[in-house]
């Protein structure tokens, strides 16, 4: 998860058990690391802003989809989780 603060991208590596209202989430890992100046500041370029090139977000959106994929296979190497292991990976994308 990132959102408008900018400060970083948070990861969670979460078990999920049953359905409906009896679901059951377990919060194995958690980190927030913080995003690198390249990559904030061009996000800085595209947010909030009253007026944005298309073309300047429809870059971002790849770059930051692999920015974000890249940081996660290196959590979970961190993390000692091979990614085969992995079955959903889910984001909100980046408000801007």
């Amino acid at each position: 998860m990132s959102g408008t603060s900018l400060d970083g991208l948070d990861l969670a590596l979460c078990t999920l058990q049953g359905s409906g209202l009896s679901t059951k989430i377990t919060t194995q890992y958690f980190i927030t690391l913080p995003f690198e100046d390249p990559i904030r500041n061009r996000l800085l370029d595209i947010c909030s802003k009253s007026t944005v090139h298309l073309e300047a977000i429809t870059f971002m959106h790849k770059e930051f989809g692999c920015y974000v994929a890249d940081k996660i296979n290196q959590q979970l190497i961190a993390w000692g989780i091979p990614n085969n292991e992995i079955d959903l990976i889910a984001s909100h994308g980046q408000t801007i």
